[in-house]
């Protein structure tokens, strides 16, 4: 049985017959001759497998890159892994923190050594030499005693991360000795990882990447300050309040019945913050608020309003959507494809003219866009004619607001902008962060699901495409920003497991996207699932959670 022949297709014309059960993906590579260099894993009937996966079947084989956005995730996870390892053969009594991504690349605390440029030096010659040597990197399957006592060996605190025993046994990773976790696939050896490189960052170390599109050259581009400084007092004021920087810490609440306090608290720490900002835009005429998908932005939009309300002010919310042009004069991509989250889709000359007459004392009649008609089409109806009053004060928001051709114009002493993220501060462990883009990807699932009728598979589908414009239009500008607020909820991800686990599992084995849902129900897994019943019908979350909010969703 165990001789008979298999055949794997690898597209391109390309295939072998092999014997069942006796080749893994990583043997046969020599066989072919069309192998990317920068191979990160692969998809068998795509389905995501490391390429020590062992092929016992007929089936078809595509390669994942590092140009792919799950072989960059497996060679950051991967470029982590290598430095910890060599954090360990240096020191093994260091500890070493893992905090938010600074631009693109990470932020890491290392205490019980002094960081200097010497230290640096040390760490990236043992990565080199770790990377030179090629070692094996060997998923071990191992029971919940065998992956306590591994931690306890390396003096480890890690372990605590698995005190709630969810499985009998538990994936775990091997590499000349050295052993670590981190939540998801590596690369197949030490070799695999090219361009890295290490800098002093504040009291830390920054551990750089590569660029988008070269897995050998390193992108020396720092993006953003304001988005860590923002980051570092969300982290510690929540850690101070709740007590929660780790999931199997919030998992603890839920089992101990306190998690409702949690809610309760979160969502004060998040109202009176919404109130420090109302303070500061009380005397402005202009709210430009931006942020990309599902950061929250049409509620935050509606909250200020009411609160502005309750200072005494008259507040317009308006969505710059309304400002698109016409569908039948809009840019087109490189692929010639109509292009709707270009600034050139924006009618900045309208927009402009609009704000200089109401800021002078004008009446007009703000647009509405109609989608629906012609594609999208801009239409004007008489009541929305406006006049900006003594207490009036304008809110736009939109992916645009912060990009200077919008905004730069207005006499600063009247304009305040403001820029929203969910900034996941909750960790698996010291080392690894649930993702800030994966919980706005959980968000969207779920809202265009239950809102707007859409099927996960295309929510995932352009969810690149809607990361690729808000690098470009959006991300570029934050550094503009007079403020950047973190929308995020300690208690959030619990909340939404319970309504996406089950359309992820609609997602068949058969479909392109069934391995990017499984990868979303595998960060998932270690969360206990946290009720709706505390939570507030005006609380930002509730944008994303089917009939809950009392803001109109959009």
């Amino acid at each position: 049985m165990n001789n008979k022949k298999i055949k794997v297709d690898f597209g391109n014309e390309e295939s072998l017959e092999i014997e069942k059960g006796r080749h893994r993906i990583l043997d046969i590579i020599p066989l072919l001759k069309n192998v990317p260099d920068d191979v990160m894993a692969c998809k068998i009937n795509k389905e995501m497998h490391s390429m020590y996966y062992t092929l016992k079947r007929d089936c078809k084989c595509s390669f994942v890159t590092y140009l792919e956005p799950e072989g960059k995730r497996i060679y950051s996870r991967s470029l982590i892994f290598i430095f910890l390892m060599a954090m360990y053969n240096i020191n093994k009594d260091v500890s070493v923190n893992i905090y938010n991504k600074v631009g693109k690349h990470f932020n890491i605390g290392v205490s019980n050594v002094e960081v200097n440029e010497y230290f640096i030096k040390i760490v990236k010659e043992k990565m080199l030499e770790i990377i030179d040597s090629s070692y094996p990197i060997i998923k071990e399957k191992v029971s919940f005693t065998d992956i306590k006592e591994i931690y306890e060996n390396m003096g480890s605190k890690q372990y605590d991360n698995f005190k709630r025993k969810l499985r009998q046994d538990y994936a775990i990773y091997n590499c000349n000795g050295y052993y670590n976790y981190l939540y998801g696939r590596l690369v197949p050896n030490t070799s695999c990882i090219k361009g890295f490189d290490l800098k002093p960052y504040k009291s830390g170390i920054l551990l750089m990447l590569p660029r988008e599109d070269n897995i050998n050259v390193v992108d020396e581009k720092i993006y953003t300050n304001k988005m860590f400084d923002t980051f570092e007092q969300t982290f510690y004021s929540l850690n101070k309040i709740t007590g929660i920087k780790f999931i199997h810490e919030l998992n603890d609440k839920v089992l101990g019945d306190s998690i409702c306090e949690i809610i309760r608290v979160s969502e004060a720490h998040m109202e009176k913050r919404l109130v420090n900002l109302t303070d500061k835009v009380l005397d402005k005429k202009v709210i430009m608020i931006s942020g990309p998908s599902s950061s929250g932005k049409t509620t935050f939009s509606h909250k200020l309003q009411l609160y502005l309300k309750a200072s005494g002010k008259n507040p317009k919310v308006i969505s710059m959507d309304m400002y698109f042009k016409n569908a039948s004069s809009s840019p087109v991509d490189k692929n010639g494809k109509k292009d709707f989250e270009s600034i050139n889709h924006f009618d900045v000359e309208l927009f402009k003219l609009q704000i200089k007459d109401l800021l002078s004392g004008k009446e007009v009649c703000i647009p509405t866009y109609n989608f629906k008609l012609n594609g999208g089409q801009r239409e004007y109806h008489k009541e929305n004619t406006f006049k900006l009053k003594e207490n009036d004060i304008l809110i736009f928001e939109g992916i645009h607001a912060l990009n200077p051709v919008v905004s730069d114009y207005i006499d600063n002493n009247l304009v305040y902008k403001i820029y929203i993220y969910p900034m996941v501060t909750l960790g698996y462990d010291s080392y690894t962060k649930f993702s800030s883009s994966d919980l706005r990807l959980i968000r969207r699932i779920i809202r265009d699901y239950y809102e707007r009728g859409v099927k996960v598979e295309n929510t995932i589908k352009f969810w690149d495409g809607v990361k690729r414009g808000e690098k470009r239009n959006i991300f570029p500008y934050v550094e503009l920003a007079d403020e950047i607020f973190n929308t995020y909820q300690i208690y959030e991800i619990g909340v939404l497991k319970g309504y996406i686990e089950n359309l992820l599992l609609m997602v068949e084995n058969v479909s392109d996207y069934y391995s990017e849902a499984r990868r979303l129900l595998s960060l998932l897994e270690n969360f206990r699932v946290i009720s709706t019943d505390e939570i507030p019908s005006i609380s930002l979350l509730c944008e994303f959670i089917p009939k809950k909010g009392c803001f109109l969703k959009s």
